[in-house]
């Protein structure tokens, strides 16, 4: 009997068992008159166990499970918006009573409409099995501090909503929110607890709520010490029509901050001296490595990364993430040019792989985007992007590179709004996002700018680092600067002169802009 994975816990089960859950919630008090929702909860589900996630769209389920005529619109009809909301609920209010000792939860996290399958095993407060692949987070319940006790339900929502959308972000993996509804945050109990949860992170906070205001703090706690690794408050005006709104809008900029790419937990372990990585992750500490080589990309840190992936895979094969990002390396060996064309092969057949194990994975969507853009399928590259952030528009590392895709692309003032957006959402990202925003500024002819996202690459042992800041310069007209940068190049790429537009056509494809650079090297003095 064929099983299957589950993308958000790691948990395994069959089709029969998912469908018999299915059925368990369309026959319960909460939907058996709601025929509606039944339809919808079926088609979504029938739908992921067929992998066919792609197809979970607005405009689908209005007409294959809602019914709606073929001219639905789903911008002028909001009715499988409104639906989503009514099942969301329904399925809370079902696995709070009902369903509470279910052996599954079927859940539709907010802002998607593909479902994910969670294991509720250990509701009854039995420990957690800690993820051996991945940093583990638990949110703990959010404490009322206001005198209004009607806000209760605002703290609790906060909490369960934060939950489900951090388990979005697969670089991590999150406690079910109801296995930690009754751990207390007394900061004295804070190893036992998260010993008991098997999370190395401890993610909480507290409401404070005043006369038409809210204050919402929020802390992030590693396990292992009890230590505060960051904090933050939200205040926000407050009125009973906006309180959905204020919560949509602080966990949008808390999830990304914390859970994403490029998050404080991602780079808290990547900066982590290496036996304290070995600590915490054990020997299959994989994802951390593969972080730790984004910020120093080179040979070295290449290397290790893809020899830890190569390690957790030979223990697990079904590890979709790993997978995917060792695609990921072997596109990073091509840019490097340590391999040829057959990487890119590689990285495609790893991040097919990996989408075959886990559909929801978003970085197998980011690794087949790259290998688009390398074999200048333009159009493939952006759908799979727009489809990447379907699944978590909160992603802002997969928002930003959709930017820095667009750019390579020639879609500049597109680009760099998403750019923008990724920043504004986490000021912590990798170096492709300055040389992206260089080039941007580049194209625009304003160089000063141009020349001071450049900078802020701060790797000259690279080639985009010194050839985009060489380029500016001969276009500022700064002979000697020009000069100086000009010979720091050949230094660093003594065949530059004669391999550098073939270089720049691997990853550019918008041929004006290769042309512009090439006119800048040359008022360089690169002949």
């Amino acid at each position: 009997m064929q099983m299957r994975k589950n993308p958000m816990s790691g948990g395994e089960w069959s089709p029969e068992q998912i469908r018999a859950q299915l059925s368990r919630i369309q026959s319960s008090d909460e939907v058996s008159n709601a025929e509606v929702l039944q339809q919808f909860l079926q088609f979504i589900v029938e739908e992921t166990l067929a992998g066919r996630v792609r197809e979970i769209k607005e405009y689908t389920i209005g007409i294959r499970a809602l019914g709606r005529p073929p001219g639905f619109n789903p911008q002028v009809d909001a009715s499988v918006r409104i639906h989503a909301g009514r099942l969301r609920r329904m399925l809370g209010r079902y696995y709070n009573g009902a369903g509470k000792h279910d052996p599954i939860r079927i859940e539709m996290p907010k802002g998607a409409y593909v479902p994910v399958f969670i294991s509720n095993d250990n509701i009854n407060g039995n420990a957690y099995p800690q993820n051996r692949h991945k940093l583990t987070i638990a949110v703990l319940p959010f404490l009322n501090l206001s005198d209004d006790a009607g806000k209760d339900h605002f703290a609790i929502g906060l909490g369960e909503q934060m939950s489900t959308e951090l388990s979005r972000f697969q670089d991590i993996a999150v406690v079910p929110y109801y296995s930690t509804r009754h751990c207390t945050t007394d900061t004295a109990d804070i190893t036992k607890v998260s010993a008991t949860l098997g999370a190395h992170y401890i993610l909480t906070g507290s409401v404070r709520a005043g006369q038409g205001s809210v204050r919402v703090s929020v802390q992030l706690i590693f396990a292992q010490t009890g230590e505060q690794v960051w904090a933050a408050n939200y205040d926000r005006g407050l009125t009973p029509a906006t309180q959905q709104e204020i919560s949509d809008e602080i966990i949008g900029q808390v999830a990304p901050w914390v859970a994403g790419y490029y998050g404080i937990i991602n780079r808290e372990m990547a900066n982590a001296p290496e036996w304290q990585r070995a600590q915490v992750l054990g020997r299959y500490d994989a994802v951390s490595w593969f972080f730790y080589h984004h910020k120093q990309y080179n040979l070295e840190s290449l290397a290790k990364a893809k020899a830890a992936l190569e390690q957790a895979l030979a223990v697990d094969p079904g590890y979709a993430v790993a997978w995917a990002i060792l695609g990921e390396l072997y596109i990073d060996s091509y840019l490097l040019e340590i391999a040829g064309t057959e990487a890119i092969k590689k990285a495609v057949e790893y991040g097919r792989n990996a989408m075959r194990l886990d559909p929801h994975c978003l970085h197998a969507y980011q690794t087949l985007s790259q290998a688009c853009l390398l074999q200048h399928d333009r159009e493939g590259c952006i759908q799979i992007m727009d489809e990447c952030l379907a699944l978590n528009p909160h992603a802002t590392d997969n928002l930003g590179w959709k930017g820095v895709a667009c750019i390579l692309l020639g879609e500049y003032t597109k680009g760099k709004e998403l750019i923008d957006r990724a920043i504004r959402l986490n000021p912590f990202y990798p170096w492709c996002y300055n040389f992206a925003m260089s080039l941007y500024y580049y194209w625009e002819k304003e160089y000063a700018q141009a020349l001071s996202w450049a900078q802020k690459i701060n790797m000259p042992f690279l080639k985009f680092d010194v050839l985009i800041r060489t380029a500016i310069q001969g276009q500022m007209g700064t002979r000697g600067k020009a000069r100086e940068v000009a010979e720091e190049l050949l230094l660093l790429w003594p065949g530059a002169a004669e391999e550098v537009e073939d270089f720049l056509q691997r990853f550019i494809l918008h041929r004006g802009m290769i042309v512009h650079i090439l006119k800048g090297l040359q008022k360089a003095g690169l002949q």
